[in-house]
């Protein structure tokens, strides 16, 4: 089992840190999980969530299934693994934005860091997808999903490379993205 503390970001993230109003955070993320798990889509099945109070406020934890020899894309990528490791992972993140896609999952905060590797066969890899309270269920197939979904991962790697938490360049995100998202 995986115990993950629950954090709010952004600018909220600043103010709030890991305080929250009751458990509706912890509820969407259970409701969405067990959503994307029927659909085939893989996030980590919770477990648990665990409350403290802290006053009028509570923290959270949500226990999920641990996922063996996994790293996040942002963990992967500051390896700078060699072209052909590279091609296997991107083709996993593929995959898995092509099945959001497909479902109308839009995820965002899709982040570098909402995107979990594992090893699956040989030498492949299963891209499972983090953090999912947040994740909206529009019409299947919709194109504009997958373009906001796109365009919140390229943020994320852009502002990764740029605090220097990828390893690589900013100016290095558009060779790499455009090895993600070859142009057909």
């Amino acid at each position: 089992l995986l115990i993950r503390p629950c954090v709010h970001g952004g600018w909220w993230g600043r103010l709030a840190r890991d305080l929250y109003f009751g458990p509706d955070r912890a509820r969407r993320e259970i409701r969405c999980a067990n959503r994307l798990e029927k659909m085939g889509l893989p996030t980590p099945r919770i477990q648990a969530v665990l409350f403290y109070p802290s006053g009028p406020f509570c923290r959270l934890e949500v226990v999920s299934t641990f996922i063996s020899e996994s790293r996040d894309l942002t963990s992967l990528l500051s390896t700078r693994p060699l072209a052909g490791q590279r091609s296997r992972i991107f083709s996993a993140v593929r995959r898995l934005l092509a099945e959001c896609h497909h479902h109308g999952v839009h995820h965002p905060d899709l982040n570098a860091r909402n995107i979990l590797l594992s090893p699956s066969g040989t030498s492949g890899w299963t891209a499972w997808l983090l953090d999912v309270d947040a994740v909206r269920f529009q019409e299947p197939d919709n194109p504009a999903v997958d373009t906001a979904n796109r365009n919140r991962l390229l943020r994320s790697l852009l502002k990764l490379a740029r605090h220097g938490d990828l390893g690589w360049s900013e100016s290095e995100v558009p060779r790499w993205w455009a090895e993600l998202f070859p142009r057909k």
